[in-house]
């Protein structure tokens, strides 16, 4: 099972190119997301950055540091990742 933002997808307009017409569709991201457990204690969830960065758990992480082949795809990661979004309960200091 894969976790992953719900995107609507605009219908497409032209991007007028020196080539010819290239197919634009606009993309928003809907606010949910479809696939991802409920917090389970003493589980840790690997996701895309995106979607880590998207929802404020503590239970999610995503590669960093990754090492690429010759081609540029992934072959591994040196770490795992994951966002500060910050204690809710916290005052924000930079608050004005």
């Amino acid at each position: 099972m894969f976790a992953r933002i719900v995107e609507e997808v605009a219908a497409p307009s032209a991007l007028g190119t020196d080539q010819g017409p290239v197919p634009v569709r606009t993309v928003s991201y809907a606010g949910g997301v479809a696939g991802l457990p409920e917090k389970v204690s003493g589980t840790a969830y690997l996701v895309s950055r995106v979607l880590a960065a998207a929802v404020p758990r503590d239970d999610l992480y995503f590669p960093l540091d990754e090492v690429r082949d010759d081609s540029g795809g992934t072959i591994r990661c040196r770490a795992l990742g994951q966002f500060d979004h910050g204690d809710p309960d916290k005052e924000d200091c930079n608050a004005q």
